[in-house]
């Protein structure tokens, strides 16, 4: 086990990188909610605040891949006290593994009775050209 080092260079590097994009995505943040500000600008921020978010979430997915085969491959490097005491050594199934499973998510519910008048019009006449409309 003495072998297996955590890489602290590479690390450093990462939360540097890590930090660097973190003020950027807060610049692209505040700019995307000014209303005021150019609309040029405000696309490019929704674009690569996008971008990062899509790439975020490869990244896990690639992460996960990643835990999966060291859990299949029970290799002792991943068995820390930590990860024993979340039940790393035990689980036969991934899935089962408290790391792997997701919240759920609150859903956006809206009260049609609380729309204007217009909106709701709206919505009927796009149903109705959707339903007549031929497949």
């Amino acid at each position: 086990m003495d072998d297996l080092k955590i890489d602290e260079r590479n690390i450093a590097e990462l939360t540097q990188k890590a930090t660097e994009m973190m003020e950027d995505m807060v610049k692209d943040i505040e700019i995307l909610d000014n209303k005021k500000e150019d609309v040029f600008l405000r696309y490019m921020s929704m674009m690569r605040l996008g971008a990062l978010f899509s790439a975020a979430k490869q990244a896990e997915h690639m992460a996960r891949h990643v835990f999966k085969m060291g859990f299949e491959m029970h290799h002792e490097y991943f068995q820390t006290e930590k990860a024993k005491e979340n039940g790393w050594d035990e689980i036969t199934e991934i899935h089962d593994n408290p790391f792997f499973k997701r919240k759920e998510a609150k859903v956006l519910s809206v009260d049609l009775n609380e729309l204007p008048d217009e909106i709701k019009q709206a919505i009927h006449d796009a149903l109705e050209r959707k339903r007549d409309k031929p497949h």
